[in-house]
């Protein structure tokens, strides 16, 4: 049994769809919101600041940055499924 699963108990099959997916939805949107602010305030310092070869860098590592995020978040949500699924 798993310890603390009765505390956020949700159901996405009855009841209101709109009220359910607003549930899951606002927090990532909220979050989202966050980190475009933060990207924001980023560009003006480091455009403002350091110039436009800084804010270039700052711009191309945006990229590399995601897909070594992503390849590392997939390569431990895989590792996790299997080691789940194949005892």
């Amino acid at each position: 049994m798993m310890i603390g699963a009765d505390i956020h108990k949700s159901d996405l099959i009855n009841g209101n769809i709109t009220k359910s997916i607003l549930r899951f939805a606002l927090p990532l949107m909220f979050g989202n919101l966050l980190q475009q602010c933060y990207n924001i305030a980023d560009t003006l310092i480091v455009g403002r600041v350091l110039g436009a070869k800084a804010l270039a860098a700052v711009g191309s590592s945006y990229a590399i940055y995601h897909i070594s995020l992503y390849w590392t978040l997939y390569g431990v949500q895989y590792c996790f499924f299997y080691a789940v699924r194949c005892p």
